[in-house]
């Protein structure tokens, strides 16, 4: 092998080496300061930042609008039918939750690795376990909490990745 090959060689290991790969992190679009909230407010809180400061790559995502519902929007919530939960939109009495399942399904099919998700609290597509479930759409019946049906997805395509939201995120030294 000629000095020059060996140089050559060197300098790439060099290179590789500095490369650090990022990890992945899959966030709410509402909280990256997207339009895409329910009522249409705009909310950065700063996340993106924090993330690229710890070497993340962000990926965004706003399910809701990716199945159609557009901005401002009718709340959807989660009722309880028997022993189901369902994803209605409230107003026009629409069933979302297939439609949904299937948008998640097939986004988090392309991402080859997730390292965290960072997901908006109580929503009823990406809250963690602290969604509100109702007994039906007329009445403001809490019967329990579930997590939000694109959540549900992410814990079964990446079980054992954390899921934080925007009120833990910041308190957490953990990523």
């Amino acid at each position: 092998m000629n000095l020059q090959r060996c140089q050559h060689l060197l300098e790439r290991n060099r290179t590789l080496k500095n490369k650090v790969e990022k990890k992945v992190a899959v966030v709410s679009k509402c909280l990256l300061g997207y339009r895409c909230r329910f009522d249409g407010e705009i909310r950065n809180y700063g996340i993106k930042e924090m993330l690229n400061k710890r070497n993340y790559e962000v990926v965004g995502v706003c399910p809701e609008l990716e199945i159609g519902l557009g901005v401002p929007r009718e709340p959807i919530r989660l009722v309880l039918k028997g022993k189901r939960i369902l994803l209605i939109q409230k107003k026009t009495q629409m069933k979302l939750k297939r439609k949904l399942e299937r948008f998640s399904k097939d986004f988090l099919s392309r991402l080859k690795r997730i390292d965290v998700f960072v997901l908006k609290s109580k929503s009823p597509s990406c809250g963690n376990n602290d969604c509100k479930v109702f007994s039906n759409l007329k009445d403001e019946i809490v019967v329990g909490f579930s997590d939000g049906v694109f959540t549900k997805v992410c814990k079964r395509f990446f079980p054992g990745v954390y899921i934080f939201n925007e009120e833990n995120i910041f308190s957490l030294d953990i990523l």
